[in-house]
């Protein structure tokens, strides 16, 4: 894969080419007993069958860019680092979804998850299944542009959930209480 570095000078702009620094991988690592897709760009086809998923396995993204993953059955957790414009869909995840400075991701759960950590990430759409509402957990640090998209009951219009990324705190019988801003300069 090549990645195109600009350059600005004062005259024109100049492109050039430079190799990514990640090669591609897409394989299962038993060492580590996870599945690992590193470096691939514009894959469509990425599917991890019921077949070849078992609960110890993990799921790990690193410099994905313009992916589609599936993951099909029960694996233990699900870890995607400094990916771009990826596409992720999942069944069940027994441990965690952690997101790391990835952006413009659209992830899917179709099952059952408890916690989903994204860390300095942007521009995340999380679409979740029903089964998976109630108990999820979302645990956000320097986000921005977290949505949530849980699956509406039969009837109802789907609705976009924003995750705050600004907060007021204010000191309150000796102790920090922090709440989600509403609006700039209201009380």
């Amino acid at each position: 894969t090549r990645l195109t570095n600009y350059r600005f000078t004062r005259r024109r702009t100049v492109a050039s080419k430079v190799k990514s620094t990640v090669p591609e991988r897409c394989e299962f690592d038993f060492d580590t007993n996870r599945w690992v897709f590193e470096g691939l760009v514009g894959r469509k086809d990425l599917v991890v069958s019921v077949d070849e998923c078992e609960i110890s396995h993990t799921v790990y993204l690193y410099k994905c860019r313009d992916c589609v993953v599936q993951v099909q059955g029960k694996v233990n957790a699900v870890s995607i680092d400094a990916c771009s414009k990826c596409a992720v869909v999942f069944t069940d995840v027994v441990s965690m979804l952690e997101v790391v400075h990835s952006q413009s991701m659209q992830l899917q759960v179709t099952g059952v998850l408890r916690t989903a950590v994204f860390d300095s990430s942007s521009s995340v759409s999380f679409y979740i299944s029903a089964a998976c509402s109630p108990q999820l957990d979302v645990i956000t640090s320097k986000c921005d542009a977290i949505n949530l998209l849980p699956e509406p009951a039969e009837g109802e219009e789907p609705k976009e959930l924003a995750v705050p990324t600004q907060f007021v705190t204010k000191i309150v019988g000796g102790a920090a209480v922090t709440v989600p801003s509403s609006s700039i300069g209201s009380d």
